[in-house]
């Protein structure tokens, strides 16, 4: 069908191009011919006439080569109307024909099926390309979504950071150390602000340390202390001894029941390990905690072979107690008798 196409119109141009020609050459000829009937008469016109049959002749034949000068132009140049439509029909026709070559490909099993047209390809990386960043714009939206009701179930909701007076106890330093962390974590502070609110809840000694601190910073022209870290280090520094971890062994190393309860031991043995810093494992925990132990515990509890510090806790917990019942009622009995 195409081929027809391309045929007929190629004839069809062929037929105006002849026809124009011929205009042009019966014109020239017509021209010449009312010369020599003017010469055959014996007519001699004005120079007038002359120049003005002249300048209208070169009009007409001028107007006759431009004709064919376009016809001969859009027949070189593929963009013009009539072979622009007929290449648009045949590009259509050759994507059908792809089209449906795909399909009976696709239908008969075939491995390697025909590539698409490189437009469809660049309308899919763009789709692509607009789809991620749709879905970033979607996933920064929906943090903002989470931070704002995160906002409104903090709100009247108070966490107070508690007050440290900078007492000679290195004990009381690092539970105000755990506890400030805890409510940092809660409030999404910046680390200056995190620096000022702290210093902010300094009493008595501390805030007299914070204030000779910042203005002999300010006097040697160092940089100020600008976050939580940072015064962490320097507060460890001024308020724990330099043989406080070595302290912290032999306290560890001597602990014992005495008149607590495993319950109480337990957890004083948990706290000096933190406070120590030293990651032990359950084997040492184990270890150290029975032989800290009563021996009306510590005997009934080892033969039992634990290998969880919690287990053995709940035994000896049960152990204990049932030790308070005994002796509880052991008077009751030697005044019934």
């Amino acid at each position: 069908m195409l081929e027809r196409i391309k045929h007929k119109t190629q004839e069809s141009f062929s037929a105006s191009l002849t026809l124009t020609c011929l205009k042009c050459l019966l014109f020239v000829l017509n021209m010449f011919n009312n010369e020599e009937v003017i010469h055959d008469e014996n007519h001699q016109p004005t120079i007038e006439q002359r120049l003005g049959d002249i300048e209208r002749n070169n009009v007409q034949v001028q107007g006759q080569l431009a004709e064919i000068t376009r016809l001969l132009f859009e027949q070189r140049l593929p963009g013009s109307h009539a072979a622009s439509d007929a290449g648009s029909r045949g590009q259509r026709h050759r994507r059908r024909q792809e089209q449906a070559n795909a399909t009976r490909n696709a239908a008969a099993g075939n491995a390697n099926p025909p590539m698409l047209p490189r437009r469809v390809l660049v309308d899919e990386e763009t789709l692509h390309g607009s789809s991620s960043e749709g879905s970033d714009r979607e996933a920064r939206r929906r943090r903002r979504r989470q931070e704002a009701d995160r906002q409104r179930r903090l709100h009247g909701v108070r966490i107070n950071i508690p007050y440290f007076s900078g007492a000679s106890d290195a004990d009381a330093y690092q539970d105000w150390e755990v506890k400030t962390d805890q409510v940092f974590r809660f409030y999404r502070y910046t680390e200056m602000e995190k620096v000022e609110l702290a210093t902010i809840h300094f009493t008595d000694f501390a805030l007299s340390w914070w204030r000779e601190e910042r203005d002999e910073r300010e006097r040697d022209h160092d940089e100020p202390i600008d976050t939580w870290e940072e015064l962490k280090q320097v507060m460890r520094s001024r308020f724990i001894p330099i043989d406080h971890e070595q302290q912290l062994l032999l306290r560890i190393e001597r602990l014992r029941q005495g008149n607590r309860s495993p319950d109480e031991y337990y957890k004083d043995l948990r706290s000096l390990l933190q406070r120590s810093g030293s990651r032990q494992p359950d084997s040492y925990i184990l270890a150290k905690f029975l032989a800290g132990l009563n021996s009306d515990v510590g005997e009934v509890v080892e033969q039992l072979r634990h290998t969880s510090p919690i287990d053995a806790l709940h035994h000896a917990t049960h152990i204990y107690e049932r030790n308070l019942k005994k002796r509880a009622a052991a008077p009751s009995r030697r005044w019934n008798t």
